[in-house]
């Protein structure tokens, strides 16, 4: 699909002041930010808000085939320096679905927070129904590091069916 990006700002004294940008594509993308951003040095501030669709995971997931669908709302600031930025923000998505043919699970009316703090940690909740019968949530924290993603994630599973698609 295409992409469109629109930029507003002026750029002095080695910094660029963007007053507002735009991202939109014919996949439901529609991002809109603003903030500064030095050459060099201290002083990043971007502020981005918007929606996202959540295939936009895919790409991360093709080795497994699985599919997401639902749009994902998105409120993050951005801010350090180039070299070294710090990401908050958070993210959700309600009614969603996830599809995972390598463990024959699907989930329906997928709703998920996510809760980015400090760019290396993320606080996440997610609630769903898997299309079998019953229903699963989870809690917990994901690190996001350059060495991998330790998780500390706690499910709880309720009236849950599940095949493996064999028998």
């Amino acid at each position: 699909g295409t992409l469109a990006v629109s930029a507003n700002g002026s750029y002095s004294s080695n910094i660029v002041r963007l007053e507002q940008v735009n991202a939109r594509s014919s996949q439901q993308l529609d991002l809109t930010g603003s903030g500064t951003v030095p050459v060099n040095g201290r002083g990043l501030k971007v502020a981005l808000q918007g929606s996202a669709p959540a295939s936009i995971v895919e790409p991360f997931l093709a080795e497994r085939g699985t599919r997401v669908t639902g749009t994902v709302q998105i409120a993050a600031e951005i801010s350090g320096s180039v070299e070294n930025p710090n990401a908050t923000g958070s993210l959700s998505l309600s009614e969603g679905s996830i599809a995972d043919p390598n463990s024959n699970v699907k989930l329906v009316g997928v709703r998920l927070q996510a809760r980015l703090q400090n760019s290396n940690a993320a606080q996440l909740s997610l609630d769903g129904n898997l299309a079998s019968g019953g229903s699963v949530s989870a809690r917990g924290s994901v690190g996001l590091t350059t060495t991998g993603f330790p998780a500390q994630i706690d499910m709880k599973l309720q009236s849950a069916k599940y095949t493996d698609g064999e028998t």
